[in-house]
């Protein structure tokens, strides 16, 4: 499902991938002391109701806006929705786990 996400997000010019193109888009830009660190939004540190929530407003975007956007049929946006519910069974059964990982990046300018 977010494999699908992503070709639909290029599909509208949005990059869902970016962060693991963000060491070279800062090379590219001549940056110096480039850092990425990785932050890890998980169901064991973090509130399991934040994290659904947080998931529940991309199965919205991905959905509705991108869906509308890219007139997709319903049947497209059943299966898009019904992959974000079944992330959302994981993060709020209380046995389950899932993570999803931010990259965060700096540099200076040189």
């Amino acid at each position: 499902m977010y494999d699908a996400a992503g070709k639909y997000g290029r599909d509208i010019g949005m990059d869902l991938y970016n962060g693991k193109k963000l060491y070279s888009i800062l090379n590219g830009l001549r940056l110096g002391n480039i850092r990425l660190d990785y932050l890890n939004v998980d169901t064991v540190n973090s509130d399991r109701q934040i994290f659904a929530e947080m998931i529940r407003s991309w199965r919205h975007f991905s959905a509705q806006t991108i869906g509308r956007e890219l007139g997709l049929s319903g049947e497209a946006k059943g299966r898009l929705e019904g992959g974000y519910d079944a992330h959302l069974r994981t993060i709020q059964h209380p046995f389950g786990y899932s993570k999803w990982t931010v990259v965060a990046a700096s540099g200076e300018k040189r």
